[in-house]
């Protein structure tokens, strides 16, 4: 997420705290709608835990040099998603 954010030279502190002006403007840059991107959005919980849709993780979860997914999950995921056509 740091390196996406610092190749398109997006701030990324509000957008890891999940604010809601920050995800405004990635959808906006994105062309996709707010509402899509909100749902799928990280959420800061506060002292290094996070939540990404009903899943909670800490500060640790996104501190990798590579991505690891399951490429099955993500092809499952994509309909839900009014962004799935932008990637």
């Amino acid at each position: 997420m740091q390196r996406f954010c610092g190749d398109i030279a997006f701030p990324i502190d509000p957008l890891f705290r999940g604010e809601k002006v920050a995800i405004d403007q990635l959808a906006q840059l994105a062309g996709c709608d707010v509402g899509a991107l909100v749902r799928v959005s990280i959420r800061h919980l506060g002292k290094g835990h996070f939540r990404l849709r009903e899943e909670f993780a800490s500060l640790q979860s996104f501190q990798r040099t590579r991505i690891r997914v399951c490429p099955e999950c993500i092809r499952s995921e994509m309909p839900s998603s009014d962004c799935s056509d932008r990637f």
